[in-house]
């Protein structure tokens, strides 16, 4: 929802400019600039990224699993000895 907005406001769109570019009303805009997420589901934040395009990059970080120190590796085999 962030970069919705962010592109609205980086290309100094109007609210109703934005609403015919995405094809809603609006009112559904209104809802996006003031971060009013109820009725928003991510599959339609998708589809209005793809609308306003390139411009909108999907990151997602997957966690990494937390490794193992070296120094706890040592002092594991220092206990079981």
């Amino acid at each position: 929802m962030l970069k919705v907005r962010d592109i609205i406001q980086e290309n100094e769109w109007s609210q109703r400019e934005a609403a015919r570019i995405l094809g809603v009303g609006q009112p559904r805009i209104a809802e996006i600039m003031s971060f009013n997420t109820k009725d928003f589901s991510v599959d339609m934040l998708l589809k209005y990224l793809s609308k306003l395009g390139p411009q909108g990059t999907l990151v997602r970080e997957i966690p990494q699993p937390e490794s193992t120190s070296d120094k706890e590796i040592s002092e594991a085999i220092e206990t079981e000895r």
